[in-house]
């Protein structure tokens, strides 16, 4: 409590020793003290003052802030709202009672103000913002990495995000205070000398760990602190070095400008997923899943022309697969899966743990005779592996780490209702971390044009769903409904289903992926440019009315974090 407020009136004096500031407060005080006019503007102000005063400064309201450890966010309410409202009100009184003093105080502040709060520190202005262009660039770099943007891509500051999105960095002294002002979607970790380490006890080592004037950083201290409060950059100058066992930690480079350099802690047993947009510019699904810890999971992957893509990638992530998810046999989501095996890569290029399919009733598929020799083909070189696991309705395993449920499989609601089995009848799975889960659909609910025209479906109906989509739907809501309500999803048909509304409301994300290009988000023939039947653009209002973030493949190889 003793701490708190030496901390309080410490700032309050760093504060009011500014320039005139104090001058100004004492001024203004003396002019309540010996002035009778405007009396209840006099009394407002000094109310205003006192309430202010006594409901900050009292020990419970110091007591309770300190505990919910917020005292640092409102303790500059003391020394930013109290010194101007006085302030303001001297102000108020000198232009009644002396205006000649008054503009000259006013021209006296025009041109020694602009001292008051310059810092010898920092250099001549470099752009608009008056901020140095160092932490212009490093903000940037970590804002694009991220959002998983590309390098060149260009990055607004102070764009609206969910809070829990939004990049948290500990960044070196004196660039700290630079990219505050800068990027508030940077969520910081103050390091500035004499800030914040009176009282914050769990902020105090990292911030003198990261001052300007450390030049050996512990590696093992530091990122012991950025897990425990979830950050995962950390921004260093060139005369900083981090000591210890580096290597045992994954601290990556993901970028530097100037004299800085910014590093990604990816702690063990966090997972990045990638999405990957297909090469030709059709729809597909591909997903990588890696762990800091070297594991891999891919989940369909996409068509067989992005064969080499992929293995490349998964090359570069250590060769080996240990979970292939394929959530239906169709070539826009088993095509490369299928060409490695055909190729038998997975015994000369890359490695494959365990290949896990949804159970399919496979005479039906092939009594509707809907492609038909292209499923024959993705299945025939899985009869000659021994490491595919087929998974039913309610199992629930452990895949590297991860939870993996399944909610739906092809079944006879299906086979006897379907106009697309092999859609349909994809398996639906959650894959579930310790604090967030992802919901992937497949191609569920499937939408054609025939189907709209026998069933009526409007545009201003698509919202209702077809009658097989809301069977799937009530089918997995009524067995699982507390596995649906996921982090991310991944939308059903690349976004171009007939799923019911409400089975998205039930999800409720944050983010949405679109197994989709343009073209397909915005209901276009990919050939012709014209109008088509997708229902595409009526999910991504829905899922923006929800307030999820839209994922396509205009933001190819976005990444989640789990």
């Amino acid at each position: 409590m003793v701490s708190a407020y030496t901390d309080i009136f410490s700032k309050l004096n760093d504060y009011m020793g500014i320039g005139a500031v104090m001058v100004f407060y004492v001024a203004a005080l003396g002019l309540f003290l010996h002035t009778a006019s405007r009396k209840k503007t006099i009394a407002a102000y000094l109310w205003y003052a006192l309430l202010f005063g006594v409901s900050m400064l009292n020990p419970v309201s110091v007591y309770v802030l300190s505990k919910l450890d917020v005292l640092g966010d409102f303790e500059r309410f003391i020394w930013l709202l109290l010194p101007p409202v006085v302030i303001s009100a001297g102000a108020l009184l000198l232009y009644e009672k002396e205006k000649k003093l008054y503009y000259l105080l006013v021209l006296f502040l025009l041109f020694s103000g602009v001292k008051i709060f310059n810092d010898t520190e920092f250099e001549k202005a470099q752009n608009i913002y008056k901020i140095s262009q160092e932490a212009i660039e490093i903000s940037d770099i970590i804002m694009r990495d991220a959002q998983g943007l590309s390098a060149d891509a260009e990055v607004v500051p102070n764009q609206p995000m969910e809070i829990d999105e939004c990049p948290k960095a500990a960044v070196t002294d004196p660039l700290c205070e630079e990219i505050r002002m800068y990027n508030a979607n940077i969520r910081l970790w103050f390091v500035r000398e004499g800030f914040g380490d009176s009282y914050q006890k769990k902020y105090k080592k990292v911030t003198n760990m990261l001052s300007r004037n450390n030049t050996e950083i512990p590696v093992r201290a530091l990122t012991k602190r950025m897990k425990k409060r979830g950050f995962t950059y950390v921004v260093l100058g060139d005369w900083q070095t981090l000591t210890g066992n580096v290597e045992k930690y994954q601290l990556d480079l993901v970028g530097e400008y100037g004299k800085y350099r910014v590093l990604k802690y990816t702690p063990k047993n966090t997972f990045r997923v990638e999405q990957y947009a297909d090469v030709e510019g059709y729809q597909c699904m591909s997903y990588v899943i890696h762990s800091a810890e070297g594991k891999v999971i891919v989940v369909d992957g996409g068509r067989a022309w992005q064969s080499l893509t992929l293995v490349d990638k998964i090359k570069e992530y250590g060769g080996y697969v240990d979970a292939w998810i394929i959530t239906h046999p169709h070539d826009d989501h088993m095509g490369v899966l299928a060409s490695v095996l055909e190729a038998e890569w997975d015994r000369s290029e890359i490695g494959i743990g365990q290949i896990y399919m949804g159970e399919f009733d496979y005479d039906a598929v092939d009594a509707q005779g809907l492609r038909t020799d292209a499923v024959h083909y993705l299945l025939g070189n899985l009869e000659k592996r021994d490491n595919v696991t087929t998974l039913h309705a309610g199992d629930e395993i452990d895949v590297c780490g991860l939870t993996l449920k399944v909610l739906h499989t092809c079944n006879e609601t299906v086979t006897a209702n379907s106009k697309n089995i092999l859609n349909d009848g994809s398996m639906v799975f959650v894959l579930k971390g310790k604090k967030r889960s992802m919901l992937f659909l497949g191609d569920i609910a499937d939408n054609n044009e025939n189907l709209r025209a026998e069933e009526n479906i409007t545009d201003d109906k698509i919202g209702q769903g077809s009658s097989m989509g809301r069977l799937i739907a009530d089918e997995i809501l009524a067995a699982y409904p507390e596995d649906v309500d996921c982090t991310y999803v991944q939308m059903a048909h690349h976004g171009n289903s007939l799923l019911p509304d409400y089975f998205y409301e039930a999800v409720s994300p944050k983010k949405a992926f679109f197994d989709a290009p343009d073209w397909l988000m915005e209901n276009r023939n990919k050939d012709s440019g014209m109008p088509s039947y997708y229902t595409t653009p009526h999910y991504r209002d829905l899922m923006k009315k929800l307030g999820a973030k839209i994922i396509s493949y205009s933001n190819e190889k976005a990444v989640i974090i789990y």
